[in-house]
């Protein structure tokens, strides 16, 4: 009697079912929060990547703006225009000069053409070693102020 009370209670073919179901549900949980924690952290590693690569960029593309400034307010083109300063820097631990290369010149038209290099490479800065490149005509005549055309702008 006590036995058929014991098979009616409990089927003998439920047994050890909720421990497969756990097991598979650990399983899977664990995998998908191995993905996401992969996935989190070759983002935070791009994007960490990238913030210094676009302040790298910023800082080239600041020295330049501020080169041609110089030279439009006055300054003549020589080998070395402008190094700015390093706290202005988003990566202070890389410096940067603009050296400037006349083209040609006359009294109302002057074409320069600039380069951004770091402070390490020697002055000259060769065009291989540059990081940015432009040629600027500035003209200089009393009628209309000092005015310039970009002609080229190019990321090395």
């Amino acid at each position: 009697m006590i036995t058929r009370l014991r098979r009616r209670t409990g089927t003998p073919d439920e047994c050890g079912q909720a421990l497969i179901l756990a097991l598979l549900f650990l399983t899977v949980c664990s995998v998908i929060i191995g993905g996401l924690l992969t996935y989190s952290s070759a983002n935070s590693t791009s994007t960490s990547a990238l913030r210094v690569a676009r302040g790298n960029d910023y800082d080239t593309t600041s020295a330049m703006n501020a080169a041609i400034a110089t030279v439009r307010t006055g300054t003549t083109c020589g080998n070395s225009v402008y190094t700015p300063p390093a706290n202005t820097l988003n990566n202070t631990s890389r410096t940067l000069r603009v050296d400037c290369f006349p083209q040609s010149s006359s009294s109302v038209k002057r074409d320069d053409v600039f380069l951004v290099c770091p402070s390490s490479v020697a002055a000259p800065c060769p065009d291989n070693r540059a990081l940015l490149a432009a040629e600027v005509t500035f003209y200089d005549s009393q009628g209309t102020g000092k005015t310039l055309q970009v002609n080229t702008w190019s990321n090395q």
